[in-house]
């Protein structure tokens, strides 16, 4: 088997240097439809929980023999749920990462406009409800990576592992506290809350 030189202007002589190619990266914001497509997973992975109590809460009525109590309980629990993944998804993975759930799908990331960084978790909250929108936008993955966007680094200093273990006890005595609420509430008589408030 024999090999032919490269032919061209360079032949053998590139220099390991050189770069042998170039990559088109997209400059200004993300397309509409890419962001709307995003915003509507994210939408989604909120809605589930509220779907699923609500469908609950509507098969605890009066006449399937349910009380205002049974409702109360399983409407409040999803509820909760939908706000932890809201502020998960939208606050924590928006901020600190550049990309919730909806974003990474779709290859965006949120950043800074300013220093091209993660905007931090309060802002990305922010941002949900219309405050802060015009010093952060959202672009391709590609953009973000060419200028150089670095995710906040997780801390893993010994207090920081305490925090964190300390959220997830808590997290699990809540969890408990609205499994023995739901329990109390379907074992027990359907009572109004004028009942409880007059026992």
């Amino acid at each position: 088997m024999t090999t032919a030189p490269l032919l061209g202007p360079h032949g053998s002589r590139r220099s390991p240097d050189e770069r042998y190619g170039t990559e088109d990266v997209p400059t200004g914001p993300a397309p509409w439809r890419t962001r709307t497509a995003a915003a509507g997973i994210d939408a989604l992975i909120v809605l589930v929980p509220l779907f699923i109590g609500w469908s609950i809460v509507d098969a605890l009525r009066d006449d399937n023999g349910g009380g205002q109590a049974d409702r109360v309980v399983f409407g409040a629990i999803s509820l909760s749920v939908a706000v932890a993944l809201f502020v998960w998804n939208r606050g924590y993975r928006d901020g600190n990462e550049g990309q919730s759930t909806g974003r990474r799908w779709m290859s965006l990331t949120l950043r800074d406009t300013d220093t091209t960084g993660p905007v931090g978790v309060r802002r990305a909250l922010r941002r949900q409800f219309g405050l802060g929108r015009s010093s952060s936008e959202v672009v391709r993955e590609k953009t973000a990576a060419a200028d150089d966007f670095e995710p906040i680094p997780k801390d893993g200093s010994v207090a920081a592992i305490r925090r964190r273990r300390l959220l997830g006890l808590a997290v699990l005595v809540v969890a408990l506290a609205a499994g023995i609420f739901a329990s109390i509430a379907i074992g027990a008589r359907p009572l109004t809350f004028a009942e409880i408030a007059h026992a």
